[in-house]
């Protein structure tokens, strides 16, 4: 897929946030009419899977808030409340919602997380499901002997279970394709053994094609992956192979929950040179205040509190956006090694917010460069941000918010030369709403 679109990722969790009880049906379906009208959102992938638990009623998981008898907090009371309210009325939320996309001409994705960490918390331990409480040995064991609350896909017992609520998704709801979102929890294998485990993950993603390929005609299957391709091995993935064999349409190239303005577009648009595979950066609406938002998907036991936001303008949008398309356009082969990725790149639009490609880490789990300009460390900045400065700190606690992403979208909607991401090799972009 190498249209000129754009797709939004939406959470599903503010969108449950927002619903008004005793029309909680309408609030959905105004809640998406948002993105696909206000925003110039063609594809709208909806993350209904996270992914033992789900949005959506299923036999095979478990759907989400569902015979909670007590809830920790009144936002999730709320929440449990919005999905009971849909499924008394025979429906679901993945069936509003993708007949409100479809109303308005557009497709639908179900975008699944590959993996799922909230039960570490004592605030989440409602979240672990059935198959993590069950099956204690399918957790992922580190190399000292610790486990971790992610499960393994080296047991054939989870692939096998995640396969089946993809399977039972297409077969149900009417979706236009699958999202495989590998940036949530970024936790998969042993990390002592990921890079030897590719061939694992490999035969999923296979799998989940295959299911695709026979459920109907044209049904997408898009990945969102790390911002750079030297960060895949040590998750156990391995996109350059599910590119070559035409497993997957488009890939997402992002990071979770901030926004990476120095994505490796030009990787993945030289891997994906040659295919059908369209390559759709990833925009998030802000960023974190200085933190390790990286902390929150790696192996970190303690990772930092992120409720604190940075917000970015639609003037730095464009910046960003106009340094993915020229990035775009510089097709190499890409390569793992630190020295052969360090050619120099250009950039416009923002110069004090959009500085050359900053190091990024080999591997995950690292903290990022620092987003202050003129290269200033990570941690609190030596003086206030002052007027005309790139950006302001607001601090908020909820993960987006519609301004937000008005605000992303307002830029992305440009479709002339400043604005636009689309190039032969790079075909359009993503955001996120989360």
């Amino acid at each position: 897929m190498k249209d000129r679109l754009i797709i939004c990722n939406d959470d599903g969790i503010q969108m449950l946030h927002h619903a008004v009880p005793g029309s909680v049906e309408q609030s959905v379906r105004d809640w998406v009419d948002f993105f696909l009208q206000e925003c110039n959102v063609e594809v709208f992938s909806y993350c209904t899977a996270f992914p033992d638990k789900t949005h959506h009623e299923t036999t095979v998981g478990e759907r989400y808030f569902e015979n909670m008898e007590v809830s920790p907090s009144q936002s999730q009371l709320h929440n449990g409340q919005a999905l009971d309210e849909l499924a008394l009325a025979g429906t679901d939320a993945l069936h509003v919602v993708a007949d409100q996309v479809h109303q308005r001409s557009k497709r639908v994705l179900a975008s699944v997380r590959m993996s799922d960490v909230h039960h570490a918390s004592a605030l989440y331990g409602f979240m672990a499901p059935d198959i993590f409480r069950n099956n204690p040995d399918w957790r992922i064991r580190q190399q000292d002997g610790s486990q971790d609350v992610a499960l393994d896909y080296s047991h054939e017992g989870v692939r096998a279970h995640r396969l089946a609520i993809i399977e039972e998704i297409v077969s149900t709801h009417a979706v236009d394709g699958i999202e495989l979102d590998f940036m949530r929890s970024c936790r998969y294998f042993p990390e002592h053994l990921a890079t030897s485990r590719m061939n694992i993950m490999n035969d999923f993603v296979e799998q989940v094609h295959s299911v695709l390929a026979a459920a109907r005609d044209r049904c997408l299957l898009g990945v969102r992956l790390p911002p750079s391709l030297a960060e895949c091995p040590g998750l156990g993935l391995d996109p350059d192979t599910w590119i070559r064999q035409g497993w997957v349409d488009y890939v997402a190239p992002s990071d979770f929950m901030w926004l990476d303005y120095g994505i490796r577009v030009e990787d993945y648009a030289g891997l994906c040179a040659g295919t059908d595979c369209g390559v759709y950066p990833c925009l998030n609406p802000f960023a974190a205040e200085w933190v390790n938002h990286r902390a929150v998907n790696a192996y970190t036991p303690n990772p930092v509190n992120f409720n604190r936001r940075v917000f970015f303008s639609d003037e730095q949008f464009r910046g960003c956006l106009r340094n993915y398309d020229r990035w775009g356009q510089t097709v190499r082969t890409p390569s793992t090694s630190a020295a052969k990725r360090s050619t120099t790149r250009t950039t416009c639009g923002v110069p004090t917010l959009w500085p050359e490609k900053h190091a990024k880490p080999e591997g995950r789990g690292q903290p990022p460069t620092s987003i202050y300009p003129s290269g200033a460390s990570r941690g609190p900045p030596a003086g206030p941000i002052r007027p005309g400065e790139p950006f302001a700190l607001l601090s908020v606690s909820v993960r987006s918010s519609p301004f937000a992403w008005q605000t992303a979208s307002g830029a992305v909607r440009c479709r002339d030369g400043s604005g636009s991401a689309s190039t032969t090799c790079m075909m359009g972009m993503t955001c996120r709403s989360t």
